[in-house]
C-alpha cells in the first residue's frame, strides 16, 4: 500500500519533469544576451565567493535580491560563463515551480488528478518562455519557489497544527523574499485563502500564523527600504501621475489575462497607450470589469472558494506590477509568471466541478480528456517555438517589432541588432523613431547621436548624447559616447574627464581605456597609452572593433619603441 501511494506521487511527478523539460529544450543551447549582459557576464561582483557577505548588505543594480546574486555567484564558481549550466538550472527552477503549484493545487482541495493537471498547465504555458528563457528572469524564479514552498508547507500547519510547520513556513518565506521581491506577494495570498475559507479568521492558529507571516515580511520591507535607501527601483525620468497609471493599468489587467487564455504574438516588451480620461468606453468597461470581479470575489468565499481564491491571486500577483510604485514598463509577459497560477486555479476547480475527467459517460470522458491532451500538447509545441524565437537575440527583437513598431525598447534593441548585422537596413530611422516615440529612452538618445556621429552631425549628436546623460544620471553607454564623441571633436580635456568618470563607475571600461590611450598617444605619452591600450585588449567586454583597432595601436608603439 504504502508503494502504491509513493506511486501516485512519483509516477507523475517524474512524467510532468519530462514534458516540460522536452518543451524548453530549444532554450539549452541559448547563449546570453539581453539582460543577461549587465546582471550575468558584465557582474565582475560575482566571480568572487568571497563577495557573497556583501550581497546581503547591498544593492545589484538598485535591487535587494542577495540570493539571486549567491546563486549567480556559485554557477559562476562552477561553470564559469558557460551558459549551457545556466539553462539547465533555469528549466529545473521552473519544474521545480511548477510541482511545487501542484502541491499548493492539492493542498486547496482540488483532487490528485486535477492538481497534476494544474501543475502541467503552469509548466508548460507559452507565457511563461519569456521568463524561463531569459536567464536573467530565470534566476529570479527561487523567489516565487520557494514562496510557493513556504505557502504549502504552512497549509500543512493549518491542517496539522504542527509549529515545527509553521517554522519551516517562515523560513522559506524568508529564503524566497532574500531571492525576489515577487515572494512578498505569499503572505497576502496566505491571509486571501484564510479569508475565502471561513471568512472570519475565527482560528486562532490562523491569526497568529498570519500576523507572524506579515511581521517577517514587513521586518524585509524595512531591511530592503534600508540597503536601497527607497521602497523600489524607480525610474528617475519623468512619468505619468498615480490617476493616469490606475487607469491604464485597469485596462492592462485585462489585457495580461487574456494573454493567460490566448497566449499569442508573446515579446518581451508592450507599447501601451497611456489613458487620461475615465470617459472611454473601453476604460468605463475595464473598471466595470475590475468591480465585477471585486463583488464576485466577496460573494463567493466560501461556496467557491478556490474559484474566487483564484482570480484573487491573479490580482494580488499582479499588484507589484500595478505601477502604484511607478516604473517604466507597464506589461510583459514575465509579470505573468505567478499571476496565471490564479487563473490554472480557476480554470481547474472549474473542470473538477463540471466532473468531466471522472464522468460515467465514457465517451464524454474520454473526449474530455482527448481535447486536455491536445491543449497540453499545442502548449508544449508554442513554448517549444518560443523558445527557439528566445535562442538568438537577432531573432527574438526582429520577432518582437514585426509584432509592435511601437515600443521604444523594441525599437531600440532591433536597431542595435541591425547595426551589428550584415542585413541591408539602416538602424538610425528605428533610433529616431524610438526617441520620438519615448522622449525619455536615454538609450535611443545614444543610438541616434552614433548616427548623427556617422553623418557628421558632431553638434547634433552632442545634444543627443547629453540628453541620453541626463536621462540615465550619467549613466555608462551615454558615458562612452560622450567620450568618444569628445575626442572626435578634438576637446581632449572634456574626453578625459568623460573617461574618467566612466571609470568611477566601472574601473574596467573598455571604452574608458581606450580614449585614455589614445588622449596618451595623441600627448606623445607611449608608455601610458601603451598601458591603456593593453587594458583595452586584455578586457572582458566583446567589443572587437575598439580592441582591433587597439591592437593596431600597440603594434605601432611597439614598433616605434624598436625603432
Amino acid at each position: 500500500m504504502e508503494n502504491n501511494r509513493y506511486n501516485k506521487i512519483l509516477i507523475p511527478s517524474f512524467l510532468c519533469v519530462v514534458i516540460i523539460a522536452a518543451s524548453y529544450a530549444s532554450t539549452i543551447f541559448k547563449p546570453f544576451m539581453w539582460d543577461d549582459l549587465p546582471f550575468i557576464l558584465y557582474e565582475k561582483g560575482h566571480r568572487d565567493l568571497s563577495n557573497i557577505p556583501s550581497f546581503f548588505a547591498q544593492d545589484q543594480h538598485m535591487l535587494y535580491r542577495p540570493l539571486r546574486s549567491v546563486a549567480y555567484t556559485l554557477t559562476y564558481a562552477a561553470f564559469q560563463y558557460n551558459p549551457i549550466p545556466y539553462r539547465f538550472i533555469a528549466i529545473t527552477l521552473h519544474i521545480l515551480t511548477a510541482l511545487l503549484f501542484a502541491a499548493i493545487a492539492r493542498r486547496l482541495g482540488l483532487s490528485r488528478r486535477t492538481s497534476v493537471l494544474a501543475g502541467l498547465i503552469f509548466g508548460l504555458h507559452p507565457v511563461h518562455a519569456d521568463r524561463v528563457a531569459n536567464t536573467t528572469g530565470a534566476f529570479d524564479i527561487p523567489g516565487l519557489m520557494l514562496g510557493y514552498a513556504a505557502f504549502a508547507v504552512w497549509l500543512d500547519y493549518r491542517s496539522s497544527g504542527r509549529r515545527k510547520d509553521l517554522i519551516l513556513s517562515a523560513f522559506l518565506l524568508a529564503l524566497g523574499l532574500l531571492s525576489s521581491e515577487e515572494c512578498a506577494t505569499i503572505p497576502l495570498l496566505i491571509a486571501a485563502w484564510i479569508w475565502f475559507d471561513d471568512g472570519q479568521f475565527k482560528q486562532s492558529k490562523d491569526r497568529g500564523a498570519l500576523i507572524a507571516t506579515l511581521g517577517l515580511l514587513a521586518g524585509y520591507l524595512a531591511l530592503r527600504t534600508l540597503i536601497l535607501g527607497q521602497m523600489a527601483r524607480v525610474d528617475a525620468t519623468p512619468l505619468p501621475s498615480l490617476a493616469v497609471r490606475m487607469l491604464t493599468m485597469s485596462k492592462v489587467f485585462w489585457h495580461e489575462a487574456a494573454k493567460a487564455v490566448f497566449p499569442f504574438s508573446l515579446r518581451p516588451v508592450y507599447y501601451v497607450d497611456l489613458e487620461y480620461s475615465i470617459g472611454s468606453i473601453k476604460i468605463l468597461a475595464a473598471v466595470a470589469g475590475l468591480a465585477a470581479a471585486a463583488v464576485y470575489l466577496f460573494k463567493m468565499r466560501g461556496s467557491k472558494k478556490i474559484h474566487a481564491f483564484g482570480l484573487a491571486w491573479f490580482f494580488i500577483a499582479l499588484a507589484p506590477f500595478s505601477n502604484i510604485i511607478p516604473g517604466d514598463t507597464f506589461m510583459a509577459e514575465r509579470y505573468l509568471y505567478s499571476p496565471l497560477g490564479g487563473l490554472i486555479l480557476v480554470a481547474c476547480a472549474a473542470i473538477e466541478k463540471s466532473r468531466i475527467l471522472t464522468t460515467e459517460n465514457r465517451p464524454r470522458q474520454a473526449l474530455a480528456k482527448a481535447m486536455i491532451a491536445s491543449c497540453l500538447f499545442l502548449m508544449a509545441i508554442f513554448t517549444f517555438n518560443r523558445g527557439y524565437i528566445w535562442s538568438d537575440e537577432f531573432r527574438l527583437w526582429a520577432d518582437a517589432f514585426q509584432k509592435d513598431d511601437k515600443a521604444g525598447l523594441i525599437l531600440v534593441n532591433y536597431a542595435n541588432q541591425v547595426k551589428h548585422s550584415t542585413i541591408p537596413e539602416d538602424p538610425c530611422p528605428l533610433y529616431e523613431r524610438a526617441v520620438k516615440l519615448n522622449p525619455n529612452s536615454a538609450e535611443g538618445y545614444v543610438g541616434a547621436g552614433e548616427c548623427a556621429v556617422r553623418h557628421g552631425e558632431l553638434d547634433k549628436a552632442l545634444e543627443l548624447l547629453r540628453r541620453s546623460y541626463e536621462l540615465s544620471s550619467g549613466g555608462k553607454v551615454a558615458l562612452e559616447g560622450l567620450s568618444q564623441l569628445f575626442v572626435l571633436r578634438k576637446e581632449m580635456d572634456k574626453a578625459h574627464e568623460a573617461a574618467k568618470e566612466l571609470l568611477e563607475i566601472d574601473p574596467d571600461s573598455l571604452v574608458a581605456h581606450y580614449v585614455l590611450g589614445y588622449i596618451q598617444f595623441q600627448a606623445g605619452d607611449k608608455d601610458k597609452a601603451l598601458q591603456e591600450f593593453i587594458r583595452v585588449v586584455e578586457s572582458d567586454e566583446s567589443r572587437p572593433d575598439i580592441v582591433q583597432t587597439a591592437e593596431r595601436f600597440i603594434a605601432l608603439l611597439k614598433k616605434q619603441d624598436e625603432q
